[in-house]
């Protein structure tokens, strides 16, 4: 590929934004539907494949194509069968399904979930994701703030964005994106770090589970960070 056509991480940032704004207001369209048309239960066919005609018809009279009706109900069942089969508090599996639809062969696939798993960075932010929910699973409902919330929202979304850069891969013309994906990580862990004192005065947390959340995740941050000026280099020198 010409370097004039190649999207640096500044283009790929533009175009998640972009692709964000789009998944957003697809959301809203279908989360107003669902508000007015529940769906209805599995067992029904008749009554399913009307109310999938309705969410069809809904989605193009608001200019989304019936191919994206169709791959909401496929991520609504994936969703529902992952619901049926998790084990509450269980660890996190490896997101890479959960933030891909992966077209290539079972080997292709396996191969790429082997890589992400032997990237250092992503082990260190999934652990730490293990340890977070394994922690948060133990606290009481009613004491779940909106700070807590937002903190551990921050933190799994470390290894989820380090995967999705690692999926869109180490070529030349992908390269941009992969920086840009584990720049969103690194503002993800910098957010944790700075919501992470408000939690410090809480009846759920001592001075040893805070010393020791808060040094992985400085440690996790700092690993992103050098990763992020890894992919940079290797970028500048058309490495791949």
């Amino acid at each position: 590929m010409p370097e004039d056509d190649l999207w640096d991480e500044h283009a790929w940032e533009s175009f998640l934004r972009k692709d964000d704004e789009r998944l957003s207001r697809y959301m809203n369209h279908l989360i107003g539907f669902l508000g007015l048309h529940p769906m209805p239960e599995a067992g029904d066919r008749m009554a399913m494949a009307r109310w999938e005609a309705r969410l069809r018809a809904y989605l193009r009279q608001r200019g989304w194509y019936p191919d994206d009706a169709e791959r909401a109900l496929e991520e609504e069942e994936e969703e529902g069968a992952a619901d049926a089969g998790q084990t509450p508090g269980a660890p996190l599996e490896t997101p890479w399904d959960a933030l891909f639809e992966v077209d290539e062969d079972p080997e292709m696939e396996a191969s790429t979930i082997e890589g992400l798993n032997a990237l250092p960075v992503y082990r260190m932010a999934f652990e730490l994701a293990n340890i977070l929910l394994a922690w948060s699973d133990e606290i009481p409902g009613d004491q779940k703030d909106s700070a807590l919330v937002q903190f551990c929202t921050n933190t799994l979304q470390i290894p989820a964005n380090i995967a999705r850069g690692h999926g869109l891969g180490y070529d030349r013309d992908t390269l941009g994106g992969n920086i840009a994906c584990v720049k969103r990580a690194l503002q993800c862990a910098n957010a944790a770090l700075s919501l992470f004192p408000e939690l410090k005065s809480m009846p759920y947390m001592d001075a040893a589970g805070y010393r020791d959340i808060y040094e992985r995740l400085f440690e996790t941050r700092n690993e992103v960070g050098l990763y992020v000026q890894e992919l940079r280099r290797r970028f500048d020198l058309g490495i791949e």
